[in-house]
């Protein structure tokens, strides 16, 4: 140990070392008391000691542990010089990657899944609607899922929406939109419900 402790102070820490060692744990004010001097006094012993480490650093009032057993103290005679502390180990770091994650919907829907004129896949983040031309919709961009049922002479749609609410905007202009006839409902409700499933979000029927 490279600490040399002052003459002066020898005795002292000798005495404070083996009371430290010999209880374990103790504060100050517990040290002050044992050996009858100061808490000034008994301050600059603990002061030595964490120096030296024999004992685990603190402020004022916090309580110290010794570092090493009474049966190693033993076997050193007692003595600071033949002691040599042991490297504190350096506090675990923990490592933690941001990791974008995005929903994909390509185990939902089926591949080559088709409605009128329209046929809708996923890819990715994207849900693709290839009919005369093809229109990818980011998944996060969706705020809401309409499906609207078929009526007499009327197709029912299937419309992935970035409002929360549908315009008056013809349904068979919208790129957003799927269009189907009666007998696709059942696959249409069964898609939707799947979908809407995956983001989180509530399917509106009309």
């Amino acid at each position: 140990m490279n600490i040399k402790i002052p003459d002066k102070y020898r005795e002292e820490f000798d005495r404070s070392a083996d009371f430290a060692v010999r209880t374990g744990k103790f504060t100050v004010k517990e040290l002050a008391s044992e050996l009858e001097m100061g808490e000034l006094a008994a301050s600059i012993m603990v002061g030595y000691m964490e120096k030296t480490g024999l004992v685990t650093k603190g402020k004022l009032d916090d309580v110290r542990r010794a570092k090493i057993s009474l049966e190693e103290w033993e076997r050193l005679e007692r003595k600071i010089e033949n002691y040599e502390p042991l490297p504190d180990p350096e506090p675990e770091k923990f490592h933690t990657e941001a990791k974008e994650i995005s929903l994909t919907l390509e185990d939902v829907i089926p591949e080559g899944l088709a409605f009128y004129k329209k046929e809708i896949s996923a890819k990715e983040s994207f849900i693709i609607l290839k009919g005369q031309e093809e229109v990818r919709i980011n998944v996060d961009d969706i705020s809401a899922v309409f499906l609207i049922k078929p009526r007499l002479f009327k197709k029912g749609a299937l419309v992935f929406s970035a409002e929360k609410e549908l315009g008056g905007e013809k349904l068979s202009r919208r790129a957003d939109t799927v269009l189907f006839g009666g007998k696709d409902f059942e696959k249409a409700e069964k898609l939707a419900l799947a979908i809407t499933e995956r983001l989180g979000i509530t399917l509106n029927p009309t």
